[in-house]
């Protein structure tokens, strides 16, 4: 097969990925859509009453920096995900220990994969330009796990993954379902 044809199947194939996909690549389809302002203020600790049987992750800003904590299960698992921003980039990465894995081939985009065992992970990041989103997208072990994933100083837990946080105005459901009254 020549190049040239091999050129044209392979646009083939992207138009249409494209088109049974929505027009967006699957890593930046959104399923929870929240006002980016939930972020603010890091999540409590957990009660004594929560089952702390799988791994999860806090997610929240403070002092200019997104933070990631992983907190580790009973068992060891690894955690995969990462972070999209609409606009704007990633300046800055700052990991709690060398077991994490972090990749950003682009500025807006960064994945990592990290193994927990017994001890926590930390993940800090610092953002920058006029972003206008920012997606969240993680699996424990392959599964995605939405309840794993908690959100600024209320702890909300995701309802679905990818997790989008939006700067743009608060709509009802996002005022109700946080408790801003």
């Amino acid at each position: 097969m020549s190049p040239r044809v091999r050129s044209r199947l392979g646009l083939c194939l992207v138009a249409t990925c494209a088109l049974l996909g929505g027009g967006l690549a699957p890593e930046a389809r959104a399923l929870d859509v929240v006002p980016f302002r939930v972020l603010h203020g890091r999540p409590p600790a957990l009660p004594p009453d929560d089952p702390a049987g799988a791994p999860r992750c806090d997610l929240w800003l403070e002092g200019g920096r997104l933070h990631l904590l992983f907190e580790p299960g009973q068992t060891p698992a690894t955690i995969e995900g990462r972070l999209l921003l609409e606009e704007g980039a990633i300046k800055d990465v700052e990991i709690g220990s060398e077991s994490f894995q972090i990749r950003q081939g682009k500025p807006e985009r960064l994945l990592w994969e990290v193994p927990l065992g017994a001890r926590s992970e930390t993940l800090a990041v610092t953002l920058s330009g006029d972003f206008s989103a920012l997606t969240i997208d993680m699996s424990v072990d392959g599964r995605k796990i939405p309840s794993a994933l908690r959100v600024g100083e209320r702890g909300a837990r995701a309802r679905s993954l990818p997790l989008r946080l939006d700067l743009g105005p608060a709509r009802e459901d996002w005022i109700e379902r946080f408790g801003f009254h």
